[in-house]
């Protein structure tokens, strides 16, 4: 059910509740309106959310952390991915292992991005098909790449 303020307004939807005793007594959870509204009316047209991505996916963010790395390490470019069009690259390695060469996304259109979840949020926003201008770090030199998002899953 709706989750209301205290004048009246709904500011987000009921969705579960953790209750110890299994009473309507506890913890509630609830989705923020701002979330719904830009979510129901995908599920209404496409029947499921439609999310936006670069075409990539990243080294785990506890490994990035522990080269201490601020950013998202792009570990693999999907083959004809918007990702690849625009010029990121994959990492490379050694025989060893170890890191020769990596793309490190730390900002998306100015807005500064520490890890994953910061991606995540900045993308929450965007549809597929808009265009963002990320910074990266490649090597000694930091570049602006612009990259059309594409539909996750795709």
């Amino acid at each position: 059910g709706p989750l209301l303020d205290s004048a009246g307004r709904v500011i987000g939807v009921n969705t579960a509740i953790y209750s110890p005793s299994g009473a309507s007594a506890g913890i509630g959870f609830a989705i923020p309106i701002d979330t719904v509204a830009r979510i129901v009316p995908q599920l209404i047209r496409f029947g499921q959310v439609r999310r936006a991505g670069l075409g990539v996916t990243v080294v785990p963010e506890h490994i990035v952390r522990s080269w201490g790395i601020q950013g998202i390490v792009i570990r693999e470019v999907y083959e004809n991915s918007e990702a690849a069009r625009a010029g990121l690259r994959s990492i490379r390695l050694d025989r060893r292992g170890r890191v020769v060469e990596a793309d490190i996304v730390t900002a998306v259109d100015g807005e500064l991005i520490d890890g994953f979840a910061g991606l995540s949020n900045l993308l929450d926003d965007r549809k597929p098909g808009e265009e963002v201008l990320l910074t990266v770090v490649r090597g000694t030199k930091t570049i602006p790449i612009e990259l059309r998002l594409q539909e996750l899953g795709r």
